[in-house]
């Protein structure tokens, strides 16, 4: 049953966007060879890795001193789920040749979770989120998306400290945070022209203070930042039947991110951006639910086995290729940033919740 549903799905990517924002960013789809590819790559004279692996730069040696301020932008646009017969977004983060080498995790269905060698690319959750978007009309493609960024029912942010402002910089400090409300929630909307100011959601912050999500590393690479973040939560709101907006959100795990980057105004642009990560299958549950497949509903019980043995990656990114179980589905995204600014004080969205009475979702088994 589960390979019928999951043979619909791919059936059924009949996305259409309007003219995108989005391109596949350039630079750092270069194949490795296999002395750095996996758990049992070999030692120096190892054959060449047979398998392309898209990944980011790596960091520079140095770069000129500098600090530039603190520098904020916000997202435009951006996408979930590519277009039928595109690459999918995102990148190989296990960086493990599955077919025919080693698998990153132990599946439930005997010799999968397997990449082709020419894909390149961790991204299981592609053809779960086009399903949704055929089937429940949850879009989560760049014209789904569009709505809600343009309205300011949601937003998200980037803070940019400590860069020199050049191509090359081996450490900065990127955090993000959700968004809403824009321009005090006015009816015109989003500008994206630099003047926007966005309440940031307070559950971005720990105790009102602190980031929630800030990147464990980061650094510009000739012009790329580049970042890493150990968990990280993008909240979308999606339109629903009598006004009302779904909110989703998604969790990540290892978390990377690379863009090019560039001054602003008073703020900074990111440009062909990409992001990888895993979401714990806990959390794609969740997602259902968020989407009004209330636990114990026919709609829940049908969609759950296509989550759950759609897993592919450990959660933890240091038990790739050991035989652990899979436990989260890799995933990626697109999206471009421009200027902007954080409104003085952070808020609480009013949400939609479509399953009130719903409690813990339980977690594959």
């Amino acid at each position: 049953m589960v390979e019928t549903m999951r043979r619909a799905a791919v059936g059924a990517l009949a996305v259409t966007t309007a003219c995108s924002l989005l391109t596949s960013f350039e630079g750092f789809d270069e194949p490795r060879p296999r002395s750095e590819a996996g758990a049992d790559a070999g030692g120096d004279g190892a054959p060449p890795d047979p398998c392309f692996h898209k990944r980011w730069p790596a960091p520079p040696a140095s770069g000129p001193d500098g600090d530039v301020g603190e520098l904020y932008a916000a997202v435009r646009a951006m996408s979930m789920a590519s277009a039928e017969g595109d690459p999918p977004y995102g990148f190989d983060l296990d960086n493990l040749c599955s077919c025919p080498d080693r698998l990153a995790c132990l599946g439930p269905q005997p010799g999968k979770p397997c990449d082709p060698a020419d894909s390149g690319t961790d991204n299981a959750a592609n053809d779960l989120f086009n399903f949704f978007s055929s089937r429940s009309g949850i879009k989560l493609d760049e014209s789904g998306l569009r709505l809600g960024l343009d309205t300011g029912r949601f937003g998200l942010m980037f803070r940019l400290v400590g860069w020199n402002g050049e191509g090359n910089d081996p450490d900065v400090q990127l955090t993000a945070f959700n968004a809403f409300a824009v321009n005090g929630g006015s009816d015109a909307g989003a500008r994206f022209d630099g003047t926007d100011v966005w309440t940031l959601d307070v559950a971005s912050f720990v105790d009102a203070r602190i980031p929630a999500f800030p990147a464990t590393s980061a650094y510009v690479a000739d012009g790329v930042l580049v970042a890493t973040f150990t968990r990280l939560v993008v909240k979308v709101r999606i339109p629903t039947s009598g006004g009302r907006w779904l909110l989703i959100p998604v969790e990540m795990r290892d978390v990377h991110v690379a863009a090019r980057v560039q001054r602003a105004g008073s703020g900074f642009s990111l440009s062909n951006a990409e992001m990888g990560g895993r979401m714990p299958t806990s959390s794609l549950l969740s997602l259902a639910v968020s989407g009004g497949a209330c636990p114990g509903s026919t709609g829940f019980e049908a969609v759950k086995p296509l989550l759950c043995d759609s897993r592919d990656v450990p959660l933890d990114p240091g038990k790739d290729g050991r035989d652990a179980p899979c436990e989260a589905l890799s995933m990626g995204m697109v999206f471009d940033a421009v200027a902007a600014r954080p409104a003085a004080e952070a808020g609480v969205p009013v949400e939609f919740v479509p399953c009130p009475d719903a409690g813990p979702v339980e977690d594959c088994r």
